[in-house]
């Protein structure tokens, strides 16, 4: 995904609303962007978070093949300060097959090497299967 494909915000702003959502107790916390960690600021606002102390429930949705070491290791280090992180992937298809057949091929090797990253840093993460086929 190319970050010029989509509308993104001021960082400033978003770093501020960070700083109010910490100052203000929130304790669940969903990141609605299916391509959060493609971003050209994504790390920066997990940063914000960290910084600010963030303790809640953080749900980030995320791509597989745009999983990056150093996301997870802010990811991890909001989890050691006391957040409860959990990642969020969608899924077409885990079928090769399927895949190919509706263009839309996914790096199965990717997604399970991240799977398997993930479990060894004990960090919880969910996969949404989508069902049914695009038109």
């Amino acid at each position: 995904i190319d970050a010029k494909s989509r509308k993104s915000f001021n960082i400033n702003r978003i770093l501020k609303e960070a700083e109010w959502i910490c100052a203000n107790g929130a304790s669940d916390l969903a990141v609605l962007d299916p391509t959060f960690n493609s971003g050209p600021h994504y790390l920066t606002v997990l940063d914000a978070l960290i910084d600010n102390k963030y303790k809640g429930k953080i749900s980030l949705q995320c791509r597989f093949e745009m999983v990056r070491e150093l996301f997870l290791e802010k990811v991890t280090q909001l989890a050691a300060n006391g957040a409860e992180p959990v990642l969020e992937f969608g899924l077409q298809t885990a079928i090769r097959n399927e895949s190919k057949a509706i263009h839309r091929p996914n790096r199965l090797d990717k997604v399970e090497s991240v799977i398997k990253e993930l479990h060894q840093l004990s960090l919880p993460f969910e996969v949404s299967l989508i069902y049914g086929l695009p038109l």
